[in-house]
């Protein structure tokens, strides 16, 4: 439920306070919902955000395989 909040699924990208835009748009998910919301409604892409979206993900996916392989060895362990 967390996350759905963190996301502008519910409520418009515009009424989040710009002090915390900044950490907002930190969330992956938050550049591909606005972005479907906005070509749906209004035929237009906001690429930047998109592309801050797709920087956030790439990221996090290196960062979470790096930990994973670092890891990986003793997780059966900790499992």
């Amino acid at each position: 439920q967390l996350w759905m909040f963190a996301t502008p699924v519910v409520y418009s990208l515009d009424s989040v306070p710009a002090r915390f835009r900044i950490w907002y748009d930190l969330n992956p998910m938050v550049g591909l919902i606005h972005n479907y919301r906005q070509l749906v409604l209004h035929g237009s892409v906001d690429w930047i955000l998109l592309a801050q979206s797709a920087a956030v993900a790439i990221l996090v996916l290196v960062v979470g395989f790096h930990f994973l392989a670092k890891m990986e060895t003793d997780i059966a362990d900790v499992i």
